[in-house]
């Protein structure tokens, strides 16, 4: 009887533990938590910022002279020029006719200058110069007897002391040697008197001469100037593109508000402000992509400046400070225009060899730092990580992460390091 007793009592047992096991079982499934997973994976991705601005170009206005009248337009507003095309024609009349005169003028002056420049040379010049070899002549022939009749008066005074000759004799040797020292004074000023007035006429004949070309170097001046006003009485394309104000009209007068305007097409770019967030990741040289509105093909453009002061937009409504972003448009077409509304899509960053999660993987803790749970044998795993590049769904892991390592894809606030979990099929 006591032995049938254990061996039930056994049996109970066994049955028990069979239960509890059973239960346990079922009750460890059932509490395990349910989840999604990947696996990371190496790919590329690239960083892109969205911005909504307008097309914007460089312009260059030209200044028309007022008060002229427009004898001829060769264009209208919203044409397309190309730099050097000749927009419109002004009267000239009046700079023609001092232009011609100007050149009446400097034909006259350049005739008296080869006349001043043969007179120095002709026959005046001759006369001059053969009164001066006279003179030099005369002069010398007179030093020559004056310097005989010194040596002649010296010899006749002796004489005269020897009782030789007479004293009339002698007189009229000292009477000789006054009149040959008179001309001998005489013909010396007459050679300087030549020589003088020689260097006058070679002096005023090259003081006119200077004169003279000084004239026509000044008409010359002239000239070019009046040649420049007559060709800026063309107005000039000075850049290619579009003509956004063009207020001349034939026969009438220009006025001081006369300005023409164009639109250089070929300097479109696209004009935005960035927040102070997304600013600090542009920078110049980055691509992007631009779409204008109602334009079916997008366009290519280049980061070509990022503002250096931060300015809050008070239309925008907003207080966030924000920069000016330009970006060169590299391959326009002439259905842009200047002041068209336009989204730009710039890639900041482009990694090709990426370790990759989706973004639901990333959580962050209460000091907004980055964790994921990873899977091991059906166990959740706390792990910190450092992030890269993140392009809106997926996010580069820098570090704390392996190729093919499975991690929860947005995990439910119930699971925590060590949850037990089960994968989703």
């Amino acid at each position: 009887m006591i032995k049938h007793k254990k061996q039930l009592i056994i049996i109970l047992i066994i049955l028990i533990l069979l239960i509890i096991s059973y239960f346990s079982f079922f009750n460890k499934d059932n509490s395990s938590i349910p989840v999604n997973t990947m696996s990371a994976f190496t790919g590329s991705i690239q960083k892109t910022i969205s911005l909504s601005g307008i097309i914007a170009s460089d312009y260059d206005q030209i200044l028309v002279p007022s008060g002229i009248k427009v004898l001829k337009t060769y264009v209208s507003e919203n044409d397309i020029v190309q730099s050097g095309d000749v927009l419109a024609e002004l009267d000239s009349d009046e700079l023609q006719i001092a232009l011609q005169k100007s050149i009446l003028s400097i034909e006259q002056f350049n005739a008296d200058l080869t006349l001043a420049k043969n007179y120095k040379s002709g026959p005046q010049n001759d006369v001059l110069l053969n009164a001066i070899s006279r003179g030099n002549e005369d002069y010398l022939r007179a030093k020559r007897d004056f310097v005989q009749s010194v040596s002649d008066l010296e010899k006749a005074y002796n004489l005269y002391t020897e009782n030789i000759i007479s004293q009339a004799d002698y007189d009229k040797q000292v009477l000789l040697n006054k009149d040959l020292e008179s001309y001998l004074a005489i013909s010396e000023l007459n050679y300087q008197d030549a020589l003088t007035q020689y260097d006058d006429f070679i002096d005023n004949s090259q003081l006119k001469i200077d004169n003279l070309k000084r004239q026509i170097d000044a008409l010359q001046l002239d000239i070019n100037l009046l040649k420049d006003q007559i060709e800026d009485r063309k107005i000039v394309a000075t850049v290619s593109g579009i003509l956004s104000d063009f207020p001349l009209v034939e026969l009438r007068t220009t006025t001081s508000e006369s300005r023409i305007t164009i639109y250089d097409t070929s300097s479109y770019e696209f004009e935005a402000k960035a927040a102070q967030e997304e600013a600090v990741l542009i920078q110049e040289g980055q691509l992007a992509e631009i779409k204008v509105k109602g334009i079916s093909s997008s366009f290519e453009g280049k980061v070509t400046q990022v503002g250096k002061i931060a300015e809050v937009d008070i239309q925008s409504g907003s207080r966030t400070p924000k920069v000016t972003i330009k970006i060169k448009i590299t391959n326009p077409n002439n259905s842009l225009a200047s002041g068209f509304d336009s989204d730009a899509i710039i890639q900041v960053a482009k990694l090709d060899q990426a370790l990759l999660v989706k973004n639901e993987v990333i959580k962050t803790d209460i000091e907004n730092k980055p964790f994921l749970f990873t899977l091991e044998n059906s166990i959740a795993k706390k792990t910190w990580v450092s992030l890269g590049v993140s392009d809106g769904y997926y996010t580069e892991i820098l570090s704390g992460l392996e190729e093919n390592d499975v991690v929860i894809v947005n995990p439910p606030i119930s699971v925590n390091d060590g949850s037990s979990v089960i994968e989703n099929n």
